[in-house]
């Protein structure tokens, strides 16, 4: 973590919201993502599609991994998201930055999910373990 980041506290499963899978973090604001908000994380290899015209496949996602949650945190992240894009914004698991993306723009706006592009899909495979660490429910299955 670089120095003017917020202070990072791990919150264990007794705290009144309950543990946390995830933090979207930076100077500004931070979101701290509870486990029973996240419904599923996969991880996506590029998708192309084949342009008549040009005779060439084109990059329609490049891979990425793709988080789903409950409603309500949705307005938090896109408020997050609004307010940065064009930054970068840290995502902290377990007290370590994952991942340090930019926002483009903002997010959740139609749907309750955040999008992380990645160079190759092995990257995106690597990210999306690192998130599923902190989420663990017997009932739930993780999609790679």
């Amino acid at each position: 973590m670089t120095s003017g980041r917020p202070a990072l506290t791990v919150i264990d499963g007794g705290s009144k919201t309950g543990r946390i899978a995830f933090s979207l973090v930076h100077p500004c604001m931070r979101v701290d993502v509870p486990v029973r908000t996240i419904l599923e994380i996969t991880a996506h290899d590029a998708k192309t599609v084949f342009n008549e015209e040009a005779q060439v496949d084109e990059a329609v996602f490049s891979p990425r991994v793709d988080i789903f949650f409950k409603e309500h945190v949705k307005e938090q992240v896109y408020r997050l998201t609004r307010a940065i894009v064009g930054q970068s914004l840290d995502i902290v698991v377990d007290g370590e930055c994952v991942s340090r993306p930019y926002v483009l723009q903002p997010l959740c706006i139609h749907e309750a999910a955040i999008c992380i592009a990645v160079g190759h899909v092995a990257d995106a495979r690597a990210l999306a373990r690192q998130l599923r660490k902190g989420w663990s429910f017997t009932y739930l299955q993780a999609v790679c």
